[in-house]
């Protein structure tokens, strides 16, 4: 997901649309197999759910968690955005 701030207003938009706050919501990355670590890193606290490409260069992270509003989400995407080659599904 872009940074960028008209990108994550339109987002907020449809979470609002879509989620009674608070609730659980989703969230599903996808990384090169050299930031695995760097993404569990941020989310310490959170169980998550790690599937391997075959070629086992990518991985696939899934993780819910009950989010109290659509700004908490946005802060998610935010921190996770800092990883390179990062992508946010």
């Amino acid at each position: 997901m872009k940074s960028d701030a008209s990108q994550f207003e339109k987002f907020k938009e449809l979470l609002d649309q879509e989620h009674t706050w608070p609730s659980e919501y989703q969230f599903k990355f996808i990384v090169k197999h050299s930031e695995l670590e760097n993404v569990q890193s941020l989310f310490r606290e959170e169980t998550i759910a790690i599937r391997e490409s075959e070629s086992g260069k990518y991985a696939s992270l899934t993780f819910s968690k009950v989010m109290r509003s659509s700004d908490e989400v946005i802060s998610i995407y935010k921190k996770a955005s800092i990883i390179p080659g990062l992508m946010a599904l």
